[in-house]
């Protein structure tokens, strides 16, 4: 038995490295790399959370502000208001609009961003 499995393995092993190298299968790690990020500004952090609050609409269309461990939560009375490509040039990685509920992907850092907002929307 464990001849005949080590023969199989020699089998699919080569076999599948052959085709995927041959058909330039997109295995994950293989994917064509996209350069879609757009090259974000060294900002302060005054300046960054001016411009979420205009990208959300304003300071009269937030209703409420939180994150988790890596998006800031926005709650909006109007999300036709709120420009989601602008999110990309303050740092985010991206963001989406479900219902009055915005979400906006920072990475682990997002609670300095939280703060920040939560100030200039206080200010």
């Amino acid at each position: 038995m464990l001849p005949l499995g080590a023969v199989m393995f020699c089998l699919y092993y080569f076999s599948f490295r052959f085709l995927i190298k041959w058909r330039q299968l997109k295995t994950p790690g293989r994917e064509d790399e996209v350069d879609d990020e757009t090259p974000v500004v060294s900002i302060s952090g005054n300046e960054r959370a001016a411009g979420i609050v205009q990208a959300l609409g304003g300071r009269e269309n937030i209703v409420d502000v939180d994150c988790c461990a890596t998006r800031l939560r926005i709650t909006v009375k109007n999300p036709q208001n709120v420009v989601v490509e602008a999110f990309k040039q303050l740092g985010s990685r991206g963001a989406f609009v479900r219902g009055e509920g915005v979400q906006v992907v920072y990475g682990p850092h997002v609670t300095l961003i939280k703060n920040e907002v939560e100030e200039f929307i206080g200010s």
